[in-house]
C-alpha cells in the first residue's frame, strides 16, 4: 500500500517538511491557499493523532483465469478468452479450478464464488479480432484536430467537374446509345421505347434524359403520371423537329446553370429550334406543334434569367391562339398548351406590364364541386381562381398608373379592390376536392394558402397607403406565408408555386430569423427547380434588404431601374 501523504501540496511540490497545520506555517507566511491532501484528514494538532479514511473493502473475485493468476496480473474475466490471453495469444485460457475444455463446451459458464449464492448468467461478448482494431481506429479519429467547422460548402457550378473530361473509347458510342435508349423507356412514364426514339447523338440523348428526369418534373405540381410536360411534350418532340429542339434547348439552358460548358449545345439546339419553327410556319404545320414550340422557347428565355426575348415567343403564341379562334377551326387546341400560356402570362405580368392578358377559360375551383376526381390542376394546383384574382390585381396596378385615369375611375378602382380583398379573405379550398395522393393534396392546399396571402400583400402594395396601412397587414400576411411554407417539405412538387409567396414574404419581414428562413428556402428553389429567374428574384430581394435599412422601400421602382428582367414565374 503506498505511503500516505503527510504534507500539503505546496510543501510537497518543493519537497519540504510541512507543519501540517490548517494552513501550515509556510502557507501562512506566504499567504498561499491551503491545499492539504484530501487523502488524509488530520485532527487537532494538540491531540497528536490523525484519522485515516475507512478503507472500502470489495469482495475479491475468484473467477480470473489461471494464466493471469500465475503471472500475478489482474484478469478482466472476459469469456471465453480474457484480454491478456488474447493479447499474448495464449491458447488455454481457463478459469482457475475448472476441469478443462470439455466442461467449457458443455456448460460455457464461469464459476462464481459460492459465498454469493447467486445464479449469475454471463452472456458471451463479441471478442473478435476486429474489436481491438475498431477501438484503435476510434481513438485515432478522436485525436484528430478539428477542421473547418463549416465543412464542405456547396459548389456553385461544376464547370471544372471531372465528369466533363471523360474521353470516349472506341466502343463507347455504340454502347452508350443502346444503354440510353433502354433508359429512355422510363417504365410507363412517357411510353417511350427504343423503337420510336429519333436519331439523336450522345449529347442530345443526355439532354433528352435531363428533360425527362428533371426539367419536366419541376414545372408541374402533380405526380409524374399526371404531368403533361412528361406525357404530351415528349410525344410531340418525337414527331416534330421544332418541338424536339426547343425542348432540348430548354433542357440545355437548365443544365447550363450547373455545367456552363453546355453553352455550345444550348446555342446549337436553340438555333435549330428557330430554324425548324420558321419552316413549320411556312408549311402551315399543325397549330398545336407550333404553339408548343413557341411556349417552350418562351420558357427557355425565362430559364435564362437575364433575357427579355421570352416575350417575343409569348406574343407569337398569342397570335397563334387568336388566329385559331378567329378561323373557327373544328379542331380544338390542346387544353394543356392553353393553360401553359395562361400560366406564363399570369405570373410574368406581376413584374412586366407588357405581357398580354389572360386568355381565360381554364378550370376554376368552383367547377371542381361538380367533377372532383381530377381536382389538382397540373399548373395552377388548387389556386386557379387565386391566379385570376392575382391577374385582376395586376390590372388594377396598370389602371392606377395610367395618366388618363379620372377621379371617377380611381373611385371605381378602389371599389374593385375592396371586392377583390373580400374574395381573398373568404377564399377556401372546397371541401369536396378529392385526390388519391393525400400528401400531394395537403401540399397543394398549403401552397394555395401561401399564394392567397401573397395576393393580399400585392393588393395592398398596389393600392398604396391611401387604401390601408400597409405595414400592419403585410407583417401578418408574411408570417402566414412562412407558416404555410414551413409545413411543405423541400422537394415537394408544389415548389414550382412558391417563388411568388416567398418573394412577397421577403419584402415584408424585418427580423433576421425570418429573412434567413426566406432566403434559405429560395436557395433551395434555385437548386431544385434550377430556373434562372429564381436567381434573379433572389438577387433583387437581397438588394432590397441591403437598401431598405429597416425602412419601407419601393421595390417596384428599384426593379424598373436595375432589375427589369426579374420574373416571378
Amino acid at each position: 500500500m503506498p505511503r500516505q501523504r503527510t504534507a500539503c501540496f505546496n510543501c510537497a511540490s518543493i519537497k519540504s517538511a510541512c507543519s501540517r497545520g490548517h494552513p501550515c506555517q509556510r502557507c501562512l507566511a506566504l499567504t498561499c491557499s491551503y491545499a492539504f491532501a484530501h487523502l488524509r484528514k488530520w485532527t487537532d494538532p494538540d491531540e497528536g493523532q490523525h484519522q485515516y479514511r475507512q478503507r472500502v473493502r470489495h469482495p475479491r473475485s475468484r473467477s480470473g483465469c489461471g494464466n493471469c493468476v500465475r503471472r500475478r496480473k489482474k484478469c478482466d474475466e472476459v469469456f471465453p478468452k480474457c484480454g491478456e490471453c488474447r493479447r499474448l495469444d495464449i491458447p488455454n485460457c481457463r478459469v482457475r479450478g475448472s476441469k478443462g475444455t470439455d466442461d467449457e463446451r458443455q456448460g460455457n459458464q464461469i464459476p462464481v464464488c459460492e459465498s454469493r449464492q447467486v445464479d449469475v448468467r454471463v452472456h458471451p461478448r463479441n471478442t473478435s479480432p476486429l474489436d481491438s482494431k475498431v477501438n484503435e481506429y476510434l481513438g485515432y479519429v478522436a485525436s484528430l484536430p478539428e477542421g473547418d467547422l463549416t465543412g464542405i460548402t456547396r459548389r456553385g457550378h461544376l464547370n471544372e467537374s471531372s465528369a466533363l473530361h471523360y474521353r470516349r473509347g472506341a466502343q463507347d458510342s455504340v454502347q452508350e446509345r443502346e444503354t440510353t435508349s433502354d433508359v429512355l423507356a422510363l417504365g410507363e412514364l412517357a411510353r417511350l421505347t427504343p423503337a420510336n426514339m429519333p436519331d439523336l447523338d450522345a449529347t442530345e440523348h443526355h439532354l433528352f434524359l435531363h428533360y425527362m428526369h428533371h426539367v419536366g418534373r419541376t414545372l408541374a405540381v402533380v405526380s409524374d403520371h399526371e404531368n403533361p410536360f412528361l406525357q404530351e411534350i415528349p410525344k410531340m418532340a418525337l414527331e416534330v423537329k421544332a418541338v424536339r429542339h426547343a425542348m432540348l434547348a430548354f433542357a440545355a439552358c437548365h443544365l447550363c446553370k450547373v455545367y456552363p460548358k453546355f453553352e455550345n449545345s444550348l446555342i446549337r439546339q436553340h438555333s435549330l429550334a428557330l430554324h425548324y419553327l420558321k419552316l413549320d410556319l411556312r408549311a402551315q404545320q399543325k397549330t398545336d406543334y407550333i404553339l408548343a414550340t413557341s411556349l417552350l422557347l418562351s420558357l427557355y428565355g425565362i430559364c435564362q434569367g437575364n433575357s427579355q426575348k421570352w416575350i417575343l415567343h409569348l406574343y407569337g403564341a398569342k397570335a397563334l391562339i387568336d388566329s385559331h379562334l378567329d378561323c373557327l377551326s373544328p379542331t380544338p387546341l390542346s387544353e394543356f398548351l392553353l393553360d401553359l400560356y395562361d400560366s406564363i402570362c399570369c405570373k410574368t405580368r406581376i413584374t412586366c406590364d407588357k405581357v398580354p392578358g389572360l386568355r381565360g377559360g381554364y378550370p376554376l375551383l368552383s367547377t371542381y364541386n361538380e367533377s372532383p376526381p381530377d381536382s389538382i390542376h397540373p399548373l395552377f394546383g388548387l389556386a386557379g381562381d387565386l391566379y385570376q384574382l392575382l391577374d385582376s390585381i395586376t390590372q388594377l396596378a396598370l389602371d392606377r398608373t395610367n395618366p388618363d385615369t379620372t377621379s371617377q375611375k380611381q373611385a371605381f378602382l378602389f371599389t374593385q379592390a375592396r371586392r377583390i380583398e373580400k374574395q381573398l379573405h373568404l377564399w377556401a379550398v372546397p371541401a369536396r376536392v378529392n385526390h388519391p395522393n393525400t400528401q400531394l393534396l395537403h401540399d397543394n392546399k398549403l401552397a394555395a394558402e401561401a399564394i392567397r396571402w401573397a395576393a393580399l400583400i400585392q393588393l395592398h402594395h398596389v393600392m398604396g397607403e391611401s387604401y390601408s396601412t400597409p405595414t400592419q397587414h403585410h407583417n401578418a400576411a408574411a408570417e402566414n406565408i412562412l407558416t404555410a411554407i414551413a409545413q411543405i417539405r423541400p422537394g415537394s412538387p408544389v415548389d414550382a408555386q412558391l417563388l411568388l409567396p416567398l418573394f412577397m414574404a421577403g419584402l415584408n419581414v424585418a427580423r433576421k430569423t425570418e429573412r434567413l428562413q426566406v432566403e434559405y428556402r429560395i436557395n433551395l428553389l434555385e437548386s431544385s427547380i434550377g430556373m434562372g429567374n429564381i436567381a434573379g428574384a433572389h438577387q433583387l430581394l437581397d438588394r432590397v434588404w441591403e437598401s431598405s435599412n429597416g425602412e419601407t422601400l419601393d421595390w417596384e421602382a428599384l426593379r424598373r431601374m436595375e432589375w427589369g428582367y426579374v420574373l416571378l414565374y
